[in-house]
């Protein structure tokens, strides 16, 4: 009876090992490509700093943490029912994408004069600054809220214990920080900076490109 208990433990420790060991593959394969998080990142990385980039990450990962609790909690799928509140997130995400990309387009206009005057004017990006972008960036985007629904409703059993619940709160967070915080490491080396600061003023407008079209791209997500 005792063998038998030890090898059905054995199982299902191993079942949830596999079952951690998928989701944590599923979610790096999610957060290495490309999105509005990774732009978020790599933005206040180049024009502020090294920390300044870390600490967007540590708020992209708090912003993770509130959605894998709302997946494992049911808002996530009651998101996804609900009309009002699938509009209101997603609007409120579209007007904050479209917004950050009109700000560094107007960033990009400004004269070299106009930009040595707003820099001595201008107090520091603070890390409150940095980590609310990381944390809105990833509470506004729909999609996120859709991702989590597909992975929890898809990979998870129906029936999953406290202790695997408790495990993908930990987990996918410090996936997501560590990737993150490489990529703030990586865009604010010297050398990817100095590069930046010399096509400033393109890179700027391109950027702002990016996130109006990251908006646009947003405003047009369906419940279907």
């Amino acid at each position: 009876m005792e063998l038998f208990c030890s090898l059905q433990t054995k199982d299902i420790i191993m079942e949830t090992l596999q079952l951690l060991l998928s989701v944590a593959i599923i979610h790096f394969g999610i957060v290495i490509v490309p999105g509005p998080n990774f732009l978020v990142i790599v933005k206040n990385s180049l024009i502020h700093s090294r920390h300044a980039g870390v600490i967007t990450a540590r708020g992209v990962a708090i912003g993770t943490v509130a959605h894998v609790i709302a997946g494992l909690l049911g808002f996530t799928a009651l998101i996804s029912q609900s009309v009002l509140l699938f509009n209101a997130v997603k609007w409120m995400g579209t007007l904050y994408f479209i917004y950050v990309g009109i700000q560094m387009i107007r960033h990009a206009n400004l004269t070299k004069t106009t930009l040595a005057v707003d820099n001595a004017e201008k107090p520091t990006f603070t890390d409150g600054q940095a980590l609310r972008s990381g944390l809105f960036t990833m509470l506004s985007n729909v999609k996120s809220a859709f991702y989590f629904l597909f992975l929890f409703t898809t990979v998870l059993p129906t029936t999953v214990n406290v202790d695997v619940q408790l495990s993908l709160i930990i987990l996918i967070p410090v996936i997501s920080l560590t990737w993150y915080s490489i990529l703030a490491l990586t865009f604010s080396n010297n050398v990817v900076r100095s590069m930046y600061q010399r096509a400033e003023r393109a890179m700027n407008y391109f950027f702002g490109g990016v996130w109006i079209f990251l908006g646009i791209r947003l405003a047009s997500v369906t419940q279907d």
